[in-house]
């Protein structure tokens, strides 16, 4: 597990340098390819201000879907006698506190900001859903890789439908926060 450890050490700056082209990539792309202040890059890809309200009621729906395919997929999988989520769990159970802080805020801001607010703009709902999917293949896991395109479908779906990012950075968060606690930590 020490080895664990020390890979994820390793891998900080690589993360660092991945989250910030995954936010970054987006914003110039909108600002420099259209000609748009940052401000209209970020509205572009769906960073824009909700009301507390409606921000809530969306980020809720969004989480409640999530978790519904969440224990879905946890029937079916169990159902066919099929569960490699070891692999995850290993990995996550060696991931020091404030680096899954980091992961849960900063990592799912990034992946949300590339993945919906750009890519389904660019190539669409199915082909940013499969990049996602592929994106979580680092695990090791069968399951893990349909979970992430199954939950990046509604993820995808509802930003393309909604047009905005802020609720679907909230749902993944709460999601991958309730997912650790209940089934990892």
């Amino acid at each position: 597990m020490e080895e664990t450890r020390v890979l994820i050490l390793l891998l900080l700056p690589v993360s660092l340098l991945i989250d910030a082209f995954l936010i970054l990539f987006p914003i110039a792309y909108f600002s420099f390819k259209k000609g748009t202040s940052i401000k209209e890059a970020l509205k572009k890809l769906g960073l824009k201000k909700l009301k507390a309200k409606k921000l809530a009621k969306e980020t809720l729906l969004l989480l409640a879907k999530l978790l519904l395919l969440f224990l879905a997929l946890n029937v079916f999988f169990t159902l066919v006698n099929f569960n490699d989520l070891s692999k995850v769990y290993e990995t996550v159970k060696e991931i020091s506190l404030p680096f899954m802080i980091y992961l849960l805020v900063v990592r799912v801001t990034a992946e949300e900001i590339f993945f919906r607010g750009l890519l389904v703009q660019k190539i669409g709902v199915l082909y940013s859903t499969a990049l996602f999917a592929v994106a979580h293949a680092l695990y090791g896991s069968v399951i893990e890789v349909i979970g992430a395109f199954v939950l990046g479908l509604v993820l995808a779906t509802t930003f393309n439908k909604t047009k905005e990012l802020l609720p679907n950075i909230l749902g993944h968060m709460a999601y991958n926060a309730i997912i650790l606690y209940f089934f990892v930590v």
